[in-house]
């Protein structure tokens, strides 16, 4: 059981350590700020702009969230293996490994978002595929780069709102093959976005 409790702290400082990074306090005020915002009695006078308020608490609401549970969830794991050491249970061990390990694959997946907490990484993407010389294949391999960014970004945009992709431009040729298409990918950051990976 002491393996597993040190395992546990490590994750433990690892996600302060990122709390603290991605200034997750600051995003608390930030949600109370905007929810503010929606409560006066003006707030749908400028569609445009409760229309982006709304976007962003979501964002911001989701990203937070996550981050607050994970670091709850993991506190609460640490005082429950501290409590099932003194009192020799070693029935619980089990559970306490499946939790962990639960909790180590999301820290993972969450950490991810580190990478994208630049100044940049909020903003919008315009994006563009182009099947340039290549014939036939190229225009194939522009078109399955076009299922997955259409996948990946209604996959988003049923998460947040606001998040998805809108055609700017699209280009066909000769049986229905894709020559050249550049869109816009709405997001506030890539993996709570429209991260592509390939």
């Amino acid at each position: 059981m002491n393996e597993l409790i040190d395992r546990i702290r490590n994750l433990k400082g690892k996600i302060e350590r990122t709390w603290a990074f991605l200034n997750l306090d600051e995003k608390q005020k930030e949600i109370r700020e905007l929810e503010a915002k929606t409560l006066k009695p003006d707030f749908w006078s400028n569609r445009e702009n409760a229309r982006n308020i709304a976007r962003n608490l979501a964002e911001v609401q989701n990203e937070y969230g996550a981050w607050e549970k994970l670091k709850s969830e993991t506190e609460e794991l640490l005082e429950f293996a501290d409590l099932a050491m003194k009192e020799k249970d070693a029935s619980v061990e089990e559970d306490v490994v499946n939790k962990l390990t639960n909790l180590e694959d999301t820290f993972s997946k969450l950490e991810f978002h580190v990478l994208f907490s630049g100044p940049h990484d909020r903003k919008n993407v315009i994006m563009a595929l182009h099947a340039g010389t290549g014939g036939v294949d190229a225009m194939d391999w522009t078109g399955m780069l076009l299922q997955r960014e259409k996948g990946l970004a209604g996959h988003r945009a049923r998460r947040i709102a606001g998040a998805g992709s809108r055609v700017q431009k699209r280009s066909i040729a000769d049986r229905g093959r894709l020559r050249v298409r550049v869109s816009e990918v709405r997001s506030r950051r890539a993996p709570f976005g429209a991260h592509l990976s390939f």
